[in-house]
């Protein structure tokens, strides 16, 4: 029997948003899960809005199931992570080809661009390629490895900064200037293929 793996993008009837559950075929496309109170749900995984994250009010505003394509942990977090930022209001977020690391612009216009470090989350800024600035090598961006963040701590509250970050940090430049990049040289970049992410 084919069993496929998906999360809810909200809340809704028994479902809890950005939780995978796994899903066993039964008849005509249609998937049924068991949640945690023993109820059994039945659903067509098809990537379109469901009537069961429908507030019965909004339809525009109903959440859809996403099927997780990998059973690797750490692609998981970085798919739920790129539809929970989404979720939060980033109007840009983009995932990559292979689903192993992913972007967001944020309120600033700058790219962050978003791994798994295991079990968290690991946020990075970007700007341009710089060889030496003063004889002193420059990378191509900063990397925060302190206070990575898990998926169920990933609010507007608790992005560390990263929402708003507008210029690289003194540590990682030696407080010299960079160029941040933004969405558009994050696109162009030729080792990357996104696609948008899209609720």
């Amino acid at each position: 029997m084919k069993t496929l793996k998906a999360f809810p993008t909200t809340n809704g009837n028994g479902f809890e948003a950005f939780k995978v559950y796994t899903f066993k075929h039964e008849i005509n496309g249609l998937y049924k899960t068991v949640l945690s109170n023993g109820a059994e749900r039945m659903e067509c995984l098809d990537g379109k809005k469901s009537a069961h994250l429908w507030d019965g009010k909004d339809w525009d505003k109903a959440g859809k199931f996403v099927v997780v394509a990998d059973n690797s942990h750490r692609k998981q977090l970085v798919e739920i992570a790129a539809y929970k930022l989404k979720s939060l209001g980033f109007e840009h977020v983009y995932l990559s080809e292979s689903k192993t690391y992913g972007f967001f612009i944020n309120k600033e216009g700058v790219a962050i661009s978003f791994q798994s470090d295991f079990f968290k989350l690991r946020f990075s800024g970007n700007y341009k390629p710089v060889e030496r600035l003063n004889g002193r090598i420059v990378g191509t961006g900063w990397s925060d490895n302190v206070d990575l963040i898990s998926l169920e701590g990933l609010t507007d509250q608790n992005l560390n900064g990263w929402d708003c970050v507008k210029n690289a940090p003194h540590w990682a430049t030696g407080g010299l200037e960079v160029q941040l990049l933004g969405l558009l040289d994050m696109l162009a970049q030729s080792h990357s293929n996104y696609f948008e992410v899209v609720l």
